[in-house]
């Protein structure tokens, strides 16, 4: 695989990976995790957790595993992502 063919697939799986989300049982572990810091929530905020919870439930089980394999095929440690030629925005600098 060539390797701008391999950043392409990079950048796509970033973007399904933003678009499915946590799985249903990293979203109840990170609501846990966070639920002592937020205290009581409205019951709006409630039904938009339950509404997350079911998104990431109708998430087909092969699309997180398909996505799961492909990262580990192509983010090998130490490879370039990006290349200057895309044109791409630069990530904003670290504070020192």
């Amino acid at each position: 695989m060539k390797n701008s063919d391999r950043n392409h697939l990079r950048r796509l799986l970033g973007w399904v990976r933003c678009e499915i989300g946590q799985s249903p049982d990293e979203l109840v572990a990170t609501v846990k995790s966070i639920a002592p810091a937020i205290g009581d929530i409205d019951d709006a905020a409630k039904r938009r957790m339950v509404e997350a919870h079911d998104k990431a439930r109708n998430v087909p089980i092969y699309v997180r595993q398909a996505v799961k394999q492909l990262d580990r095929y192509v983010n090998k440690i130490g490879e370039v992502v990006d290349s200057p030629e895309l044109g791409r925005i630069a990530p904003p600098e670290k504070e020192k």
